[in-house]
């Protein structure tokens, strides 16, 4: 059975461009050398152009505040994280919204699926006495997101849950026997991984050019 236009759940979402200020949570993944960014707090901001029918294009700015441990593989291994420092973290990318109820909302509610690439950068550009650094690596992100659209949609809130996904590479010293003890990873261990560092964000959004 329909609905009355009134009544009916469905309400057109006819936002054209959007931009969002989010501000949440950054999961940083824990590596086999334990030199990742940790967790820290997550701010950023997203521009959004619908395509067309549910596709939108995105482009996002986002920056963690967060630290990694500093490792000198020539101590002892007891000793062989000798501190902290600061790893101020720049995530940018582009991609596409795909959203699932098309150009409607939901009793105002419209979730999504996300996908960008870009790059994460490692803003401190320090290299420690290992000679590993974060660096600036490929990025991959994708997640699903839910909106809420109350009113005629000209504000609305969004909600992210994202898998930044790059890659570590591990300095030479890692592998390097410098004395009795063992290397600091094993020599037959990859040098380069992956790694999936999970955030959780809540945006203010406000429609533009309508």
């Amino acid at each position: 059975m329909g609905h009355l236009p009134q009544t009916s759940p469905y309400r057109d979402v006819l936002i054209k461009h959007s931009v969002s200020y989010f501000a949440g949570y950054y999961q940083g993944a824990t590596d086999p050398a334990n030199v990742a960014p940790n967790d820290g707090p997550m701010v950023g901001a997203r521009y959004a152009i619908r395509l067309g029918g549910p596709i939108h294009l995105t482009g996002r700015l986002a920056g963690v505040f967060t630290d990694r441990n500093v490792v000198d593989p020539t101590l002892p291994p007891a000793q062989r994280i000798t501190g902290t420092t600061s790893v101020p973290l720049l995530f940018a990318d582009a991609g596409f919204d795909l959203i699932l109820t098309g150009s409607k909302s939901w009793h105002s509610i419209a979730p999504a699926i996300n996908a960008s690439v870009g790059i994460a950068a490692d803003l401190s550009g320090t290299t420690d006495k290992s000679q590993y650094r974060v660096g600036i690596p490929f990025l991959l992100s994708f997640g699903p997101s839910l909106r809420y659209v109350p009113g005629d949609g000209k504000w609305s809130w969004r909600l992210d849950i994202t898998d930044q996904y790059f890659r570590l590479r591990y300095p030479e010293s890692y592998f390097l026997k410098t004395g009795p003890d063992d290397t600091y990873l094993p020599p037959g261990a990859s040098r380069t991984v992956w790694e999936h560092n999970w955030s959780y964000t809540l945006g203010l959004s406000v429609a533009l050019f309508r």
